[in-house]
C-alpha cells in the first residue's frame, strides 16, 4: 500500500503573531511522530513521502525580524527534515522507497525581498541532494519538484495584503510564464509528483521536475 502523506499546513499569508504558527508546527510534528509508530506497530510499509508546506511574505532583508526568518526556515526547511528523519528509517528497514519534496523556482533563483523564502527553497534542493546519496544503496529515491507560480490561497493572500487587484497581481507573479494561455495549477505539481513516485522513475535521484511554465529557461 502507498502511503502518501498529509502535507504539512498550507498556511495562508497572514500574521499569526511570535507563538501561534510554532504551536502549529509542534503539533504538526507530534502529528508525524505519533503517525509514524502507528505504522511502524501495524507493520505497513512507507512506500512514498511527500513534503510539501508554504508561508510567504515579502520583506526586505534591512526590516526583517528573526522570528519572521526563522518561522519561515522551520516551516520550509525544518519541517521538511522533521518528515524525513521520522521516515527514513522505515524505508531503509523496507529497502525502498520514494521522497518527493515541494521547492520552488524560488529553490533557484533569487527574488528580492524573499531572501527568507529562497534561502528555505534552496535548501530543501540542496538537502534532497545530500538525502539522495545518502540513501541510494537502500534502494530509496529523493526527488524535487519546483512549481513556477501557483495562484493559491496563500498567493492571493499576499495580494490582498499588499493592496492590489487580484487580477493584475495574478498578471504580475505569473509575468515570467512563457505560455501566456494557461495557468500553472495544483494538478500540473500533482502530477509530476506522482510520476516521481511511480516505478518508471526509478533511475530518478537527487533531481528536481520544474513546473515553472518555462520561466526559469527564460531568466537563465
Amino acid at each position: 500500500e502507498s502511503i502518501l502523506s498529509d502535507p504539512a499546513p498550507s498556511v495562508i499569508f497572514q500574521d499569526f503573531g511570535d507563538s501561534a504558527l510554532n504551536m502549529v508546527l509542534r503539533c504538526f510534528m507530534a502529528s508525524v511522530d505519533m503517525r509514524m509508530r502507528t505504522i511502524s506497530a501495524l507493520n505497513e510499509a512507507i512506500n512514498d513521502k511527500f513534503n510539501n508546506a508554504g508561508i510567504t511574505s515579502l520583506i526586505p532583508v534591512a526590516d526583517m525580524d528573526e522570528a519572521t526568518w526563522d518561522d519561515t526556515l522551520d516551516t520550509h526547511l525544518k519541517g521538511t527534515f522533521l518528515c524525513c528523519h521520522h521516515v527514513v528509517p522505515h524505508m531503509i528497514e523496507a529497502h525502498a522507497g520514494k521522497i518527493v519534496s515541494i521547492s520552488s523556482v524560488g529553490g533557484q533563483r533569487g527574488f528580492g525581498m524573499g531572501s527568507h523564502y529562497c534561502a528555505a527553497k534552496h535548501g530543501i534542493i540542496g538537502f534532497s541532494k545530500s538525502l539522495a546519496m545518502e540513501v541510494a544503496d537502500h534502494n530509496v529515491n529523493v526527488n524535487v519538484v519546483c512549481p513556477g507560480t501557483v495562484w493559491t490561497d496563500m498567493m492571493s493572500g499576499l495580494a490582498e495584503y499588499f493592496g492590489m487587484d487580484q487580477d493584475e497581481a495574478k498578471e504580475q507573479f505569473c509575468e515570467g510564464h512563457l505560455f501566456k494561455d494557461r495557468e500553472i495549477t495544483p494538478e500540473d505539481v500533482a502530477q509530476a509528483v506522482l510520476w516521481l513516485c511511480l516505478p518508471e522513475s526509478r533511475n530518478v535521484t537527487g533531481n528536481l521536475i520544474t513546473v515553472d511554465s518555462g520561466w526559469t529557461a527564460a531568466a537563465g
